[in-house]
């Protein structure tokens, strides 16, 4: 075991295995460090975990990559400990059912489609382009304001739904503002899938769009 100490005024500790280690050489495309301010293992070119059946990241925790960081294709239940800044990002193809712990400023790409996600709660708010198809999105709770496009098709929630309600928030409204907005333009079998976040909906109208919901549920064995 390989420990390395770093001393600040907070007297950081930090401690790295060889096998971490062996992994961030053979991860990385250019070089990576410790960040003494932080205690986080900053990258200053690419690093590239994909197709390792990864379910976490080694216990490393990352601060900033100047390139892209690519964690797809693995079995990622959580982001926690994955950096806090990227180029672009991606983590696509995992089992994410939340987006906490990403990083927060993405200068280009976003991908997290093919995942298990419900909302993009946690998303980054700085980000150029985020795909976020082929997911189980019912809400867009979450998603970035300043985001130039969104890829949001193959949802439960018709494309239709979802590039609308952006478009409304788009104009600095809140989720909740947007989706009361587009409710008189939105279909039926989209309502009863999103209906949950409308909170001014009459109790006659919850309980129709619940059976609404159920038969949808259940039409498919019929």
């Amino acid at each position: 075991m390989k420990h390395v100490k770093l001393t600040n005024d907070s007297d950081i500790h930090i401690t790295l295995t060889e096998e971490q280690i062996s992994w961030l050489n053979e991860c990385t495309l250019g070089s990576w460090v410790i960040n003494e301010s932080t205690g986080l293992v900053d990258v200053d070119g690419e690093f590239n975990c994909m197709e390792q059946n990864l379910t976490d990241f080694k216990g490393v925790k990352f601060g900033h990559v100047s390139g892209d960081f690519r964690c797809g294709l693995n079995q990622l239940e959580s982001l926690e400990s994955a950096p806090q800044s990227v180029r672009s990002f991606y983590c696509h193809d995992n089992q994410l059912t939340s987006l906490n712990g990403a990083p927060q400023t993405v200068h280009k790409y976003f991908y997290c489609n093919d995942n298990r996600l419900t909302s993009l709660a946690g998303a980054p708010q700085t980000v150029t382009d985020l795909y976020c198809h082929r997911n189980q999105l019912t809400s867009l709770e979450g998603a970035p304001l300043n985001v130039s496009n969104l890829h949001c098709h193959g949802n439960p929630v018709s494309i239709k739904t979802l590039e609308s309600v952006f478009e409304v928030m788009k104009s600095e409204k809140s989720y909740q503002q947007s989706l009361m907005e587009y409710w008189p333009e939105m279909d039926n079998e989209d309502k009863a899938l999103i209906y949950k976040d409308h909170t001014s909906l009459s109790p006659e109208e919850v309980r129709k769009y619940k059976a609404l919901a159920t038969y949808r549920n259940i039409k498919d064995y019929l």
